[in-house]
């Protein structure tokens, strides 16, 4: 071995222990709280959005049965006299009379509000 000047030959040889620089540890500290704060942030904009959802899929389902049901109450307004008038004319032909289209066409559409609003009563509850 070679001697070095000014060294104890005897002496064992120790790796030269450092402690990083303070900048060092407080750069991958700071680094580490930046993505810390970005995890919650996206936790937070996920959870919000879940709830989101669940509250758009309750707003869309009651807007379609609203739907549903609104047209199912203007057919029926619209085809009651309809089917009424036909039915009349159909009366007409056969007997050879003239009322009976206009009575059945006033008649069905009676029938056709009051069936009407049995489904919006009956409906009600749920929208």
């Amino acid at each position: 071995m070679s001697e070095v000047p000014g060294r104890d030959p005897d002496q064992e040889d120790e790796a030269p222990t450092t402690a990083p620089p303070d900048s060092f540890s407080t750069e991958i500290i700071d680094e580490i709280e930046t993505i810390s704060e970005r995890g919650r942030a996206a936790r937070a904009k996920h959870d919000n959005h879940r709830g989101d959802a669940a509250k758009r899929s309750l707003v869309e389902g009651k807007s379609a049965r609203g739907l549903g049901v609104g047209l199912t109450v203007a057919y029926v307004i619209i085809i009651a006299p309809l089917a009424g008038y036909f039915i009349g004319r159909l009366i007409d032909d056969r007997v050879g009379g003239s009322n009976w289209s206009g009575w059945l066409t006033i008649i069905m559409a009676a029938a056709g509000v009051a069936m009407a609003l049995a489904i919006l009563s009956k409906h009600q509850s749920k929208l």
